[in-house]
């Protein structure tokens, strides 16, 4: 006999395989099973419920099986069906939420007077239901700190977070009014709850915290009235170490009075932390459960793996050194058969999602291993898994996230590209491009990269907007062109917008015919119904809220339909945290770096939620060691997910990126029979034709191959009868030779920057602005892009309120939308960030011309010179005390033209000339000039270049000019300085590496 926490009494016994069939039929009083990873903690379960059933002819009615997820459920359930020879339909393996749902509804009438039950809101539904009262809550009732929050959803999160949390703990308003007293930053949130609670019954919904407190109000009073009376003999919990103390109080108030009660749990499994889960439940069982008769609380010990081989086994214990678990299992003996722990260290991303994608077709090939006994496990599929699924669409490898979204369904993502597209199609002249980019090259279209690109190309030529480029070149595109044409049915109600699309595209119907799409159909009816069953909740929801609510949380995350072919091999892409009650043959752990596996800054929260619970440990150092012991019990479940084979990956940055680097726990699992590899580990033979092309292709292109080899690559690759090659012609970038058709058709619209392009150069401006074939995005742009947009949206926020714009502002705006430019890892996106700050700080705190105004933003001109159409988009137009106008462009670079280049500015003198002629402008008063602010440039104040009005009139010739020449097509080539930085040198005919594209 053991003493447990308190003076509770337990005793405990470790059982093997063979000890099994007696501790299985022991089924009465409260019993704690603990386990380690694969020993058969629901299988216990499993067999218990089928002896009751079968040998003891108890009910299945009077049998309850819960546990943590639907997944988890649904697999309960299955087992249980399998195991029991009698009926078992009564069972139900339930999660906590449905069965405190099914408590409400059976009993909400009598006990709470409800005439019906509320309906529940979904956690962005909930977010966005704190951030609409947040907003409209008057500032003097937060803290300083938080009231330039208020319209923030970053505080919404909080807010939503700390109610969750309070309903987990079971505080009600004077509970909180009573924690919140001690502590300043907390004084709102009492009052704000109980608003919050009074909105959500004025609505009729009710959040997933407070089910579960209603729930438990209903059994508590039902056992005032009727004590005798339980609904279950027999309860049966997995995943206990997961559970709240919401759900440990909902389990005493359900059990009779023989608390006939077992529960399995692995401490060391216990990872949602975060979540709300109290692993103080497993340690304090025989304290909140004790038996009723002088017998003592059962402790059982599963002490034998039946899935982790002895070398993976060992390897994760190595995490767990010096992590003490009160109420852990203790030594596990390992699984028979033969195990592998490899490391493998890469210099790029790119590289390392190359390899994991190689390696699944290896094991495939050689092991014969199915792709769905294979999983790539991530911390966060928010970094890694797109890169990787790159890889492995690259060798056709099927692969699925049991987690993935509705959204991310091919099918689904096309309707909601179309719906950004047409958003954006009204939002400027390259805002939807990239929904559409997306659009075409989907599964609705199907264009080829080079196709794609030759559209694109045919629109800069000819000065097209997307509509009028896809009547022209989109094969019975006329209706897609309608629906961007015309935006208005992504503001209708989410399903009206839906079904208007719906009946309009005729790309649809081959999907609609085609018995080998039933995947296609099955995510569109599951889309259909999610978007009803949003409008049945709210039916002021449109179309771009719901994909807004789909890109900021996991919304609508497990369709009505399944869409996948269940019997496809595909390998699994997932996060460690989904993986619970899973094995597979081989587990690949990416991405495994520093402030990602460890996530210790997550958990850090602005309002400091996690002091809600008494048991937390104080002050920051302790605070950090439980995340980063629950971070570890988190990679502790990864990996002993594996039966035969973990790969843990991760790309080291270098010391320039402190915060990428190999995470601390590889050094930790590191012993031996585990296998270390870095980058320049020899890269294996490819064993599959596609692999052999891609091999054979880098040893063409490669300079420091030997040239026989290059010679002997490309005859292989030129010989098309090659089994499983493609022919050359067929690879992206390699187009078609045509007819000579010139660059320019017709009369070209053009822009400032089109003037500025090819006033610096006109071959480069040929070659990179009408052929494309320059480099792309830079950061640089992005920044600038990203600028704009803050600047924008702060200043029209303030003009509608008839304000300035602040620095709190902007900044806020710039955190929230710096996540939507791509600047890369994410050591770069905070430089990024940093570099915004500042910017934005330098502007707000020496802003030129604070008498001035704005009168328009983002405004649209256009000039007609010499039978040539100019397009542009003014940044901002002030009007002075004076009633003077006054143009101003946004400059993000450090280094400002001299005054003199600026007074002749062909870009500042084309907004002069335009805004001039402009009726829209002209009515606000008298453009007198223009000038660029660089807010960024070196010096202590923001440095303002001013457009001389004197020239005008030249202005007007070198604009008229600029278009003759390049209607006339003239791209001869101005060789200078700038060509150092040219990014298409490499094919201009000026410089010997450039020549080499010419010559036959």
């Amino acid at each position: 006999m053991t003493t447990g926490p308190g003076t509770a009494r337990f005793t405990e016994r470790r059982l093997r395989p063979e000890d099994w069939a007696g501790a299985v039929t022991t089924t009465d009083g409260p019993q704690l099973l603990v386990a380690g990873p694969g020993a058969g903690k629901t299988e216990f379960l499993v067999r218990r419920i089928a002896h009751l059933i079968d040998r003891r002819g108890v009910p299945s009615s009077s049998i309850l099986a819960v546990t943590f997820s639907r997944r988890a459920a649904a697999d309960f359930g299955n087992r249980l069906h399998r195991a029991v020879a009698g009926p078992a339909g009564g069972v139900g393996a339930s999660t906590f939420h449905s069965l405190a749902y099914r408590l409400l509804e059976r009993h909400a009438h009598d006990v709470l007077g409800w005439a019906a039950l509320p309906s529940i809101l979904t956690g962005p539904e909930q977010v966005d239901l704190v951030s609409e009262l947040l907003a409209g809550d008057p500032p003097g009732n937060w803290p300083v700190p938080f009231r330039r929050l208020l319209d923030s959803r970053t505080l919404a999160h909080e807010v939503t977070d700390f109610i969750l949390r309070a309903r987990e703990q079971m505080l009600d308003h004077t509970d909180l009014a009573r924690i919140a007293g001690k502590r300043r930053d907390w004084r709102a949130l009492p009052d704000f709850i109980a608003r919050y609670d009074a909105e959500l019954d004025r609505r009729g919904r009710i959040d997933y915290g407070t089910l579960m407190t209603r729930a438990i109000q209903v059994l508590a009073d039902r056992s005032q009235e009727a004590p005798e009376v339980q609904p279950y003999r027999y309860v049966l919990v997995d995943e206990y170490q997961d559970t709240t103390r919401a759900q440990a109080v909902l389990l005493r108030w359900l059990l009779g009075p023989d608390r006939n009660l077992t529960v399995a749990a692995d401490p060391y499994q216990s990872i949602y932390g975060f979540r709300g889960a109290d692993l103080g439940n497993v340690q304090r069982f025989a304290d909140d459960f004790p038996a009723v008769d002088e017998h003592p609380v059962r402790r059982w010990v599963l002490a034998t793996s039946f899935r982790t081989p002895v070398e993976i086994l060992r390897a994760a214990e190595r995490l767990t050194v010096g992590v003490d678990l009160p109420g852990a299992a203790g030594p596990v003996e390992a699984a028979a058969g033969p195990g592998r722990v490899e490391i493998r260290v890469f210099d790029q991303e790119s590289a390392e999602a190359e390899w994991i994608a190689a390696q699944a077709t290896r094991l495939r090939v050689e092991q014969e291993i199915p792709f769905h006994r294979m999983a790539v496990l991530v911390r966060t599929k928010r970094r890694f898994l797109r890169e990787l699924s790159r890889a492995l669409e690259q060798r056709s490898i099927p692969h699925e996230r049991p987690d993935r979204r509705l959204a991310d369904h091919p099918a689904t993502r096309a309707f909601l590209d179309l719906a950004r597209a047409a958003l954006g199609s009204h939002s400027g002249p390259s805002a939807g491009s990239g929904p559409i980019r997306r659009l075409l090259l989907g599964p609705l279209f199907n264009f080829g990269v080079g196709r794609l690109r030759a559209v694109e190309r045919n629109r800069r030529l000819f000065d097209m907007e997307w509509s009028e480029a896809i009547i022209a070149h989109v094969e019975g595109g006329e209706e897609l062109a309608g629906l961007l044409s015309d935006p208005s049915w992504i503001h209708r109600t989410a399903i009206d917008g839906f079904w208007h699309a719906w009946t309009r595209l005729p790309q649809l119907k081959p999907f609609v015919n085609d018995p080998e799409s039933g995947e296609f159909r099955a995510a569109w009816a599951s889309l259909a119904q999610a978007l009803a069953r949003v409008a049945d909740r709210d039916p002021s929801i449109t179309l771009m809220d719901y994909i807004r609510l789909v890109e900021s949380d996991d919304f609508e995350a497990s369709p009505l339909l399944s869409y996948r072919d269940p019997t496809e091999d595909r390998m699994v892409l997932t996060t460690i945290h989904q993986t619970k009650g899973l094995e597979f043959d081989v587990v690949f752990i990416a991405d495994a770096v520093e402030g990602v596996l460890p996530d210790l800054s997550r958990h850090r929260s602005l309002i400091q939620v996690e002091h809600l619970d008494p048991l937390s440990p104080s002050g920051p150092d302790r605070s950090s060691t439980r995340r980063l012991q629950e971070e570890t019990r988190l990679l502790y479940t990864g990996m002993t997910r594996a039966c035969r084979s973990v790969v843990l990956t991760a790309t080291n940055a270098g010391s320039g990126e402190a915060h990428h680097r190999p995470s601390r726990f590889l050094d930790m699992i590191e012993g031996p029979g585990v296998h270390v590899a870095g980058a320049g580990a020899a890269p294996a033979r490819p064993v599959t034709p596609r692999e052999a092309e891609t091999w054979l292709r880098r040893v063409l292109v490669d300079p420091a191959e030997y040239g026989h080899r290059r010679l002997a690559a490309a005859t292989v690759l030129a010989t098309a009868s090659r089994p499983g090659f493609r022919t050359p012609q067929s690879y992206a970038a390699v187009r078609r030779e045509d007819a000579d058709h010139g660059l320019v058709r017709g009369r070209r619209r053009l822009s400032p920057s089109d003037a500025l392009g090819y006033d610096r150069c006109p071959r480069q401006f040929a070659l990179g602005r009408l052929l494309d074939v320059s480099a792309g995005g830079s950061p640089y742009l992005a920044f600038g892009a990203l600028i704009h947009t803050v600047l924008e949206n702060a200043e029209r926020q303030a003009a509608r309120e008839n304000r300035p714009s602040t620095l709190d502002e902007a900044l806020t705006i710039l955190s929230s939308q710096i996540s939507h430019h791509d600047f890369g890892t994410d050591s770069l996106r905070y430089a990024w960030l940093r570099r915004g700050q500042e910017l934005l700080e330098k502007l707000y705190t020496g802003w030129p011309q604070p008498a001035g105004s704005p009168v328009l933003l983002e405004h649209p001109v256009r000039l007609e010179l010499g039978g040539t159409t100019w397009l542009g988009r003014i940044d901002r137009i002030e009007q002075n005390p004076d009633t003077t106008l006054r143009i101003v462009d946004y400059k993000t670079g450090k280094t400002a033209p001299t005054k003199e280049e600026a007074r002749n500015s062909l870009q500042l003198g084309f907004y002069y000339l335009a805004s001039n002629a402009d009726p829209a402008i002209t009515e606000h008063g008298a453009v007198t000039g223009a000038e660029f602010w660089f807010p960024h440039a070196p010096t202590k104040k923001v440095t303002v270049r001013r457009f001389g009005p004197d020239r005008e009139a030249e202005t007007r010739r070198r604009l008229e000019e600029i278009a003759r020449l390049i209607h006339e097509e003239d791209w001869e080539p101005r060789p200078g300085r700038a060509c150092d930085r040219c990014d298409v040198r490499l094919v201009c005919p000026a410089w010997a590496e450039g020549q080499e594209a010419y010559r036959r």
